[in-house]
Protein backbone atom coordinates (compact mmCIF):
# COMPACT_ATOMS: atom_id res chain seq x y z
CA UNK A 1 0.00 0.00 0.00
CA UNK A 2 1.26 3.46 -0.88
CA UNK A 3 1.90 6.34 1.47
CA UNK A 4 0.48 9.84 1.19
CA UNK A 5 2.58 12.96 1.73
CA UNK A 6 0.56 13.63 4.90
CA UNK A 7 1.43 10.20 6.31
CA UNK A 8 5.11 10.65 5.48
CA UNK A 9 5.18 14.15 7.02
CA UNK A 10 4.04 12.61 10.32
CA UNK A 11 7.42 10.88 10.58
CA UNK A 12 10.49 12.43 12.19
CA UNK A 13 13.34 14.35 10.63
CA UNK A 14 15.57 12.00 8.61
CA UNK A 15 12.89 9.38 7.89
CA UNK A 16 13.51 7.63 4.55
CA UNK A 17 11.01 6.35 2.00
CA UNK A 18 11.04 4.56 -1.33
CA UNK A 19 9.84 6.61 -4.29
CA UNK A 20 8.91 5.65 -7.84
CA UNK A 21 8.59 8.29 -10.55
CA UNK A 22 6.98 7.62 -13.93
CA UNK A 23 6.96 10.19 -16.72
CA UNK A 24 4.98 9.77 -19.92
CA UNK A 25 6.07 12.20 -22.62
CA UNK A 26 4.04 13.47 -25.59
CA UNK A 27 6.35 11.53 -27.94
CA UNK A 28 5.52 8.19 -26.25
CA UNK A 29 8.78 7.84 -24.34
CA UNK A 30 8.34 6.71 -20.75
CA UNK A 31 10.81 7.46 -17.99
CA UNK A 32 10.95 5.26 -14.90
CA UNK A 33 12.95 6.29 -11.83
CA UNK A 34 13.26 4.66 -8.43
CA UNK A 35 15.22 5.20 -5.25
CA UNK A 36 15.06 6.70 -1.79
CA UNK A 37 14.11 10.10 -0.45
CA UNK A 38 14.61 11.54 3.01
CA UNK A 39 12.41 13.90 5.03
CA UNK A 40 13.96 17.13 6.27
CA UNK A 41 11.74 18.95 8.73
CA UNK A 42 11.42 22.70 8.27
CA UNK A 43 12.95 25.08 10.77
CA UNK A 44 11.43 28.23 12.26
CA UNK A 45 13.75 30.79 13.76
CA UNK A 46 12.77 33.69 16.00
CA UNK A 47 16.00 35.52 15.18
CA UNK A 48 16.29 34.71 11.48
CA UNK A 49 13.44 35.94 9.25
CA UNK A 50 14.01 33.03 6.86
CA UNK A 51 12.21 29.85 7.81
CA UNK A 52 12.50 26.59 5.89
CA UNK A 53 9.66 24.26 4.93
CA UNK A 54 9.46 20.50 5.25
CA UNK A 55 10.82 18.75 2.18
CA UNK A 56 11.70 15.34 0.79
CA UNK A 57 14.87 14.95 -1.27
CA UNK A 58 17.07 12.30 -2.78
CA UNK A 59 19.83 11.49 -0.37
CA UNK A 60 23.28 12.97 -1.15
CA UNK A 61 25.21 10.55 -3.30
CA UNK A 62 22.14 8.35 -3.77
CA UNK A 63 20.20 9.99 -6.58
CA UNK A 64 17.36 7.99 -8.12
CA UNK A 65 18.10 5.56 -10.96
CA UNK A 66 16.40 6.74 -14.18
CA UNK A 67 15.58 4.43 -17.10
CA UNK A 68 13.96 5.24 -20.47
CA UNK A 69 11.68 3.15 -22.70
CA UNK A 70 13.59 4.14 -25.86
CA UNK A 71 16.81 2.55 -24.58
CA UNK A 72 16.86 -1.12 -25.40
CA UNK A 73 19.18 -3.84 -24.16
CA UNK A 74 22.14 -4.59 -26.42
CA UNK A 75 21.25 -7.42 -28.78
CA UNK A 76 17.58 -7.47 -27.70
CA UNK A 77 15.55 -4.61 -29.17
CA UNK A 78 12.36 -5.88 -27.51
CA UNK A 79 13.73 -5.37 -23.99
CA UNK A 80 13.07 -1.72 -23.15
CA UNK A 81 14.34 0.17 -20.07
CA UNK A 82 17.90 -1.13 -20.46
CA UNK A 83 19.28 -1.30 -16.91
CA UNK A 84 22.82 -0.84 -18.24
CA UNK A 85 21.88 2.50 -19.85
CA UNK A 86 20.64 4.55 -16.91
CA UNK A 87 20.91 8.15 -15.74
CA UNK A 88 20.78 9.64 -12.26
CA UNK A 89 17.87 11.84 -11.16
CA UNK A 90 18.00 14.25 -8.26
CA UNK A 91 14.57 14.91 -6.72
CA UNK A 92 13.18 17.42 -4.21
CA UNK A 93 9.52 17.61 -3.20
CA UNK A 94 8.20 20.51 -1.14
CA UNK A 95 4.74 19.55 0.19
CA UNK A 96 1.83 22.02 0.18
CA UNK A 97 1.96 24.60 2.94
CA UNK A 98 -1.05 25.10 5.23
CA UNK A 99 -4.25 24.58 3.25
CA UNK A 100 -2.38 24.51 -0.11
CA UNK A 101 -3.12 21.69 -2.50
CA UNK A 102 -0.04 21.51 -4.72
CA UNK A 103 3.46 20.31 -4.02
CA UNK A 104 6.51 21.79 -5.75
CA UNK A 105 8.63 19.25 -7.64
CA UNK A 106 12.24 19.94 -8.54
CA UNK A 107 14.03 17.45 -10.81
CA UNK A 108 17.61 17.44 -12.10
CA UNK A 109 18.93 14.90 -14.59
CA UNK A 110 22.51 14.73 -13.36
CA UNK A 111 24.27 13.54 -16.55
CA UNK A 112 22.81 16.10 -18.97
CA UNK A 113 24.60 19.21 -17.82
CA UNK A 114 22.33 19.23 -14.78
CA UNK A 115 19.13 19.62 -16.85
CA UNK A 116 16.69 20.96 -14.24
CA UNK A 117 12.95 21.53 -14.09
CA UNK A 118 10.41 22.73 -11.56
CA UNK A 119 6.64 22.23 -11.64
CA UNK A 120 3.67 21.63 -9.36
CA UNK A 121 1.91 18.35 -8.62
CA UNK A 122 -1.37 17.59 -6.86
CA UNK A 123 -2.26 14.77 -4.52
CA UNK A 124 -4.49 12.08 -5.98
CA UNK A 125 -5.07 9.45 -3.30
CA UNK A 126 -1.55 8.36 -2.24
CA UNK A 127 0.02 9.64 -5.47
CA UNK A 128 1.33 12.97 -6.66
CA UNK A 129 0.44 13.81 -10.27
CA UNK A 130 1.59 16.75 -12.35
CA UNK A 131 2.46 18.02 -15.83
CA UNK A 132 5.93 19.40 -16.38
CA UNK A 133 8.86 19.59 -18.76
CA UNK A 134 10.01 16.22 -20.14
CA UNK A 135 13.02 14.37 -18.79
CA UNK A 136 14.45 14.34 -22.32
CA UNK A 137 14.35 17.15 -24.86
CA UNK A 138 12.36 15.24 -27.47
CA UNK A 139 8.92 16.37 -26.27
CA UNK A 140 7.26 19.59 -25.05
CA UNK A 141 5.52 18.07 -21.99
CA UNK A 142 5.26 15.03 -19.77
CA UNK A 143 2.78 13.71 -17.21
CA UNK A 144 4.48 12.68 -13.96
CA UNK A 145 3.26 10.26 -11.31
CA UNK A 146 5.03 9.88 -7.97
CA UNK A 147 4.32 6.98 -5.62
CA UNK A 148 5.76 6.39 -2.16
CA UNK A 149 6.18 3.40 0.12
CA UNK A 150 7.86 2.42 3.34
CA UNK A 151 11.53 1.69 3.02
CA UNK A 152 11.98 -2.07 2.75
CA UNK A 153 14.53 -3.52 5.08
CA UNK A 154 16.19 -6.67 3.71
CA UNK A 155 16.11 -9.73 6.00
CA UNK A 156 19.30 -10.53 7.90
Amino acid sequence: MGLSLERMLAEGDGASFEVTVVSNQDDGIVGYAFGRIELTKGRVSKTNPHSTRDSFASINGEDLTLLFSDRTATGNSSQVFDVDSFEKLSLRITPPFGSGTTAIIELRVVAWSNHSSRFSASSLSDLLVGVGPPLSSKSPNAVFTFSFSELSIPPH
